[in-house]
């Protein structure tokens, strides 16, 4: 999520990634940068989508687009498909106007506090900045290099001599701005500053779905997954991340999203729901990330064997389809919601940028859901 833009921005040969992020905060732009040099993509998509959604977001259906003889055709005329479709547009269209809004007010915010308490100790506001933060950051060569070996399976070929420098300067612009936003975030409670804008938020239902920590944490992070998509691999290791760093503030739920462009990945999703019935799902779930091309059934059954699984009951429970239902109402949902590829990721509901996002983005959003609920 935005912050304040009031950092000096990391600069990448790649302005045609960046021009996009202008009004981000410059550790996300940095990110996006650095990432989009060395990547071509972090979400796997499918050609077009083949499941109809529920009606889980509003519509004007009475809008009157044609008449014929006098008689009205309205929206709710159309067939169900471009219903389903118009639902999703209206909450992608909902979100993103709530983070263009969000990021601005968020920036003009911030540098009001800050040229107000400059103004008030008689210096420019770039001092204030500098005066908070000169001296109290400190990378080093430990830091990018275990920065390195978190992200290597995102940056492709490229080495870490030959990133260091730019991996430097993002930790160094990530910390600075933790300094700042913490130094703002406690001007602001000196004020009386009133947020207004509400964020529109997914009722997603994940009674059902397997999931890693307290069921009543602050924070809850629903990611929508295929086990044959290469980046859902590598956001495994993101989010297994948060949760290490976050502990019980943080519960990660996992819903199913099989593309129809990978065969296998239908059947690897009925799996991990037949491992969850014997409590092995999270072991299942490695299992098949790691092992991502050999998902066949008798590959998953194979898998079943070596966890330990009751192998016949299994077995029967695959061959049966018995979850076939609940991972297309999963796929259903997410559709509902503009999910178009994976992964997918809804942070207490809000939807983030698609693809396998770095901790750093995650953690900022986490981190303003905690000041929201109090728990900062």
């Amino acid at each position: 999520m935005p912050r304040f833009g009031y950092v000096l921005s990391f600069r990448m040969h790649c302005d045609r990634h960046i021009s996009r992020h202008r009004l981000q905060q410059p550790v996300a732009v940095a990110w996006a940068a650095l990432i989009a040099c060395w990547t071509v993509t972090t979400a796997c998509s499918p050609a077009q989508s083949e499941i109809n959604i529920p009606d889980q977001a509003r519509v004007d259906t009475g809008q009157v687009l044609a008449t014929i003889d006098g008689d009205s055709v309205t929206v709710a005329d159309l067939p169900e498909e471009v219903r389903a479709r118009l639902r999703a547009l209206e909450f992608q269209y909902r979100s993103e106007r709530y983070q263009l809004l969000d990021a601005a007010v968020q920036a003009l915010l911030g540098r009001r506090l800050l040229e107000e308490q400059a103004d008030a100790e008689g210096i420019e506001w770039d001092e204030l900045v500098a005066k908070q933060t000169d001296g109290n950051i400190s990378v080093t060569e430990g830091d990018v290099a275990d920065w390195y070996n978190r992200n290597r399976s995102r940056l492709g070929s490229r080495t870490l001599e030959e990133l260091a420098p730019d991996i430097r300067r993002l930790l160094i612009d990530t910390e600075r701005n933790r300094i700042v936003d913490a130094y703002v975030a406690d001007l602001e409670r000196q004020r009386n500053v009133e947020r207004l804008l509400d964020a529109p938020r997914a009722d997603l239902h994940n009674e059902n779905a397997a999931s890693l920590g307290p069921e009543r944490a602050p924070v809850t992070i629903v990611e929508f997954s295929d086990f044959e998509c290469p980046y859902c691999r590598v956001y495994m290791e993101t989010l297994y991340q948060i949760r290490d760093e976050y502990g019980k503030d943080v519960r990660i739920v996992f819903r199913h999203f099989p593309l129809s462009i990978h065969p296998n990945a239908s059947k690897a999703a009925e799996a991990s729901l037949c491992a969850l019935e014997q409590n092995k799902f999270w072991e299942l779930h490695d299992l098949m990330f790691n092992e991502q091309r050999r998902l066949e059934v008798a590959d998953l059954k194979e898998k079943a064997s070596r966890l330990g699984l009751d192998q016949a009951a299994f077995d029967s429970c695959l061959d049966s389809g018995r979850y076939m239902e609940q991972v297309t109402s999963d796929m259903m949902e997410g559709q509902s919601f503009g999910i178009e590829g994976t992964p997918a990721t809804f942070i207490n509901g809000m939807p983030v940028p698609s693809g396998a996002l770095p901790f750093e983005s995650l953690a900022e959003v986490i981190d303003k859901e905690l000041r929201r609920v109090g728990r900062d």
